[in-house]
């Protein structure tokens, strides 16, 4: 199968919660920063990363995401991003609701709190996805060292079978953000290349700009 994974569409729009309304625990004040103004961008280059995990820049992959504007939404101000992502153009709304980073049905993008949350399971009949947010993690970057929010897609064969011709039964990808910047980068893979060496794809960012 040549086809890049069925969850790297949009990370932001896809994940799910079985409740309509996240019910957010108290976060004291000014705990984290959520980027939400207009102007705002972010860019990535991408990577092929292979079974050791060494890295090689993909020159014709390069991400770019902008906050456009806000708009309302059934009584909520939403951030509008507008850009490429997976290489694949991108339009999308978010908001932060006392913590989560919700799109306009609800679905849970992230969280800022570093608490293990299952968010959604998905089959096609022949590969299974999990995807849960993860503990925080300490990760560096083109900007420096820095504590990121996790959210992690657990893919696994369905009939049981390892994953990977490396004999991994299971195999995570990684997406990272971190209050006040941002998503600093994130992980995906063709099925093909996976399965067979073992091989992943990851975004980097290497420039931003956080409007006033």
């Amino acid at each position: 199968m040549k086809k890049i994974l069925a969850f790297t569409i949009l990370s932001l729009t896809i994940l799910s919660c079985k409740k309509d309304k996240p019910e957010p625990n108290p976060v004291p004040a000014n705990s984290y920063t959520h980027v939400k103004s207009v102007g705002s961008y972010w860019v990535y280059d991408w990577y092929d990363v292979d079974s050791t995990g060494n890295e090689t820049l993909i020159p014709q992959w390069k991400d770019s995401i902008r906050i456009v504007g806000d708009t309302v939404i059934n009584g909520e101000v939403f951030q509008h991003y507008k850009g490429k992502n997976w290489n694949s153009p991108v339009d999308y709304y978010t908001r932060d609701s006392s913590g989560y980073v919700i799109s306009p049905d609800g679905k849970i993008s992230y969280s800022y709190f570093g608490v293990p949350m299952f968010l959604a399971s998905s089959s096609d009949g022949y590969i299974r996805l999990e995807t849960f947010i993860g503990e925080k993690q300490i990760i560096n970057t083109a900007f420096g060292t820095k504590e990121a929010n996790t959210v992690c897609m657990e893919s696994s064969m369905v009939d049981g079978t390892p994953m990977t011709n490396c004999g991994d039964l299971s195999y995570r990808f990684y997406t990272y953000y971190v209050s006040g910047l941002g998503k600093t980068g994130t992980e995906t893979a063709y099925i093909s290349q996976l399965q067979s060496l073992c091989s992943k794809k990851r975004s980097k960012l290497s420039a931003y700009y956080i409007a006033p």
